[in-house]
């Protein structure tokens, strides 16, 4: 009889006292008896969820919204140099432009490749074409489009929709739709990377003369 008195005394002892404790114990913000204000406690007949941090001890507001904060931060500071990068791309094609380079026209039909010299007006508005043999030269004279009269800028499989007969050829090429000349223009390159490139640059200068100018 004494024994089962004294378990019926430790029951009642521990429901009088709660599980406290041990939800002390197993809160990982908790150092002493009280319960700390930003860690609400836990009931513990649902079980102990160790591995369920958040749970236990959520983080305190301030700390996620400084973790959002750096979060935010670090992809701006990504933007900001990927904005930077870019514009130095741009710069180079740029000054490569007005002075002058070499490229290479793919005729739609017959597949005829001419070597031409494009370059860029300082303004940065019309592009000339410029066929690079004399003999050539006196039968096609140096070619000035707007660029805001390219229309429609495209590469790779566009190209073979629109002209199915540079299909073994399209993933080398750059076509542009002119609108006052009602002409469309194909550069071949010899490496893809040059033929990003350039389709790459000559869409941000397309599309920077839509921006109104102070």
């Amino acid at each position: 009889m004494s024994h089962v008195r004294r378990n019926v005394k430790i029951e009642a002892s521990m429901q009088d006292m709660g599980f406290q404790p041990l939800e002390q114990l197993f809160c990982c913000c908790s150092s002493s008896r009280t319960t700390n204000t930003e860690c609400a406690p836990q009931v513990f007949a649902k079980g102990l969820p160790l591995l369920q941090d958040e749970e236990i001890c959520p983080s305190p507001p301030a700390a996620r919204v400084e973790a959002a904060r750096r979060s935010a931060q670090e992809q701006e500071d990504e933007e900001r140099k990927q904005v930077a990068k870019l514009s130095t791309v741009v710069a180079t094609f740029v000054k490569k432009a007005i002075a002058g380079f070499s490229v290479r026209l793919v005729d739609p039909e017959t597949l005829t490749v001419t070597s031409s010299f494009f370059l860029m007006d300082r303004r940065l508005t019309v592009f000339s074409l410029k066929a690079h043999d004399e003999e050539t030269a006196e039968s096609l004279p140096v070619q000035d489009y707007d660029i805001k009269d390219v229309m429609s800028l495209y590469k790779g499989r566009d190209v073979a929709a629109r002209a199915p007969a540079l299909a073994s050829l399209s993933q080398l090429c750059v076509g542009m739709d002119l609108v006052s000349k009602y002409t469309r223009i194909f550069f071949l390159f010899n490496e893809s990377i040059d033929k990003d490139n350039f389709f790459v640059n000559f869409k941000i200068l397309r599309l920077s003369v839509e921006i109104p100018r102070p």
